[in-house]
């Protein structure tokens, strides 16, 4: 635990506004599989299938640090007003209709800044948040979340430091605190780079009966969904990751790893279909025999393999909507930016 410094306003018996400056407890508890150890097992266990683990690119401050430098520079939530509005417009008619003592709980929360919104908007409808916990592999981008969520947060926030692969150590933490509180998730920006089973089972693992979820998912921006749109759809957004901007975050991994430029090729970016959805891949390719070193394990690493270093799936709108409704959540809003390259959705269990 530490604490901060936060400036509070308030009234007087007579109505009279004032401000007072306290210091508020913030609370950070570390997961287990943040720990070396489980670090190292699940990026072994990655490696040997010719996979980075998607978590090991936000771990650093530096790592940090660069993906923050990519969502400034190519957000289009940053740039297009729609990308904000969807947002704005879904967490206004959700606020209007939340009438509990809820807790935020931002998985994958980042910067925090969709969940600031989120807070405020409740607070502006009257209900403001009881809690809120930001959840997420990096403990930088916890404190900034958190940071942010804080004024509109009527206890002092929360966070957990943790791998959401881990999600059945997250679920008995959970359960573990006030079970009147409705809990409202926040799954933003996670769907792209996690497989969809992967997002299932956090979802069913955490989510009990009339919990509530704001899920976005990054888009082909298909205006019919036939192969030939959407293959077109896709080229289009490849510039948003193909910038010299997500080539050094994504390249911080090799540097932190002592991995030399001598055995690993330059990141190549690629559109591949698995399953009939379209991902933009990010590969690197050994270009010289070594062992990598984790631990005390040693992994070959032979001329010639290819490394998938980051993957981004691209769904279709109504490809996304029903694979939720097959697997029992219920679609209670949906908002979608003009240019059809992002939606966020309402959903329940």
């Amino acid at each position: 635990m530490y604490f901060e410094l936060v400036f509070v306003f308030d009234r007087d018996d007579n109505g009279v506004r004032f401000g007072i400056l306290k210091r508020d407890p913030v609370m950070i508890f570390y997961s287990s599989s943040r720990s070396p150890q489980a670090a190292l097992r699940k990026q072994i266990s990655y490696l040997k299938k010719g996979l980075i683990d998607p978590s090991l690119h936000y771990r650093s401050q530096d790592q940090s640090k660069a993906w923050n430098e990519v969502f400034q520079a190519h957000c289009p939530v940053l740039s297009d007003p729609s990308f904000t509005q969807i947002y704005q417009n879904l967490f206004s008619r959700f606020a209007q209709e939340s009438r509990q003592k809820s807790h935020l709980i931002g998985l994958g929360c980042g910067t925090g800044i969709k969940e600031q919104w989120l807070a405020r908007s409740m607070k502006r409808h009257g209900l403001p948040l009881h809690r809120f916990s930001a959840v997420d592999v990096s403990e930088t981008l916890c404190k900034m979340s958190m940071k942010r969520v804080r004024p509109f947060s009527v206890q002092s926030p929360q966070a957990w430091v943790i791998d959401l692969e881990a999600v059945e150590e997250l679920r008995k933490a959970l359960d573990q605190g006030d079970q009147t509180e409705r809990r409202i998730y926040t799954f933003f920006g996670l769907v792209p780079n996690l497989a969809p089973r992967t997002v299932l089972r956090i979802l069913k693992s955490l989510l009990r009966p009339q919990d509530q979820l704001l899920i976005s998912a990054n888009l082909a921006p298909v205006r019919n969904e036939t192969e030939a749109e959407e293959e077109k759809a896709v080229k289009r957004i490849l510039p948003q990751y193909r910038n010299r901007e997500t080539k050094e975050w994504l390249s911080l991994l090799f540097q932190e790893q002592g991995i030399s430029r001598k055995v690993i090729s330059s990141l190549k970016f690629e559109i591949e279909k698995e399953r009939g959805l379209r991902s933009v891949v990010v590969r690197a390719e050994v270009i010289k025999d070594f062992e990598w070193e984790l631990g005390a394990k040693k992994i070959q690493m032979k001329k010639g393999g290819r490394l998938t270093v980051f993957q981004s799936r691209r769904w279709t709108p109504l490809r996304f909507e029903g694979w939720m409704k097959r697997n029992g959540f219920n679609v209670k809003g949906v908002e979608m930016t003009t240019n059809r390259e992002e939606a966020v959705w309402w959903v329940e269990r």
